[in-house]
């Protein structure tokens, strides 16, 4: 889990696992190349219909990042377009470029943050900004 995301990034649960996960596999292998992408509000749509219940964005996003690391679907990409499975090399190298690009500018939030966290607070953990 993810510190102050705990409730959106929990485990799978048994349902998400065992029935949410492979529909939305079945559902994500249909849309092959880029041009036949689903957006994840349509995708939670079809999961409602397919399994009676709709997840939210945090939890398809969860679903698919475990169906990307576990392997269930390979080559499953996503542009602002939606979720699709990579119909050629260039469409998976493209996905993978923006993950690593995403990562790289979350990292140098985090570093610039943990700049401002010491000049603001250099000495004591508990100091609070008076706003005022």
């Amino acid at each position: 889990m993810i510190t102050t995301f705990e409730q959106q990034t929990k485990p799978l649960t048994d349902w998400e696992r065992c029935t949410l996960l492979p529909a939305m596999v079945r559902e994500l292998s249909q849309h092959r190349s880029s041009g036949n992408a689903i957006k994840s509000d349509h995708l939670a749509e079809r999961m409602q219909i397919a399994t009676g219940q709709k997840p939210n964005g945090a939890r398809i996003r969860k679903v698919v990042n475990a169906i990307r690391i576990g392997g269930y679907l390979r080559c499953l990409s996503a542009t602002s377009d939606g979720y699709f499975v990579a119909a050629n090399r260039a469409e998976i190298a493209d996905c993978v470029l923006s993950l690593q690009q995403r990562a790289a500018q979350i990292w140098q939030v985090a570093e610039a943050l943990k700049t401002q966290m010491d000049n603001v607070f250099p000495n004591n953990p508990q100091q609070t900004i008076n706003f005022e």
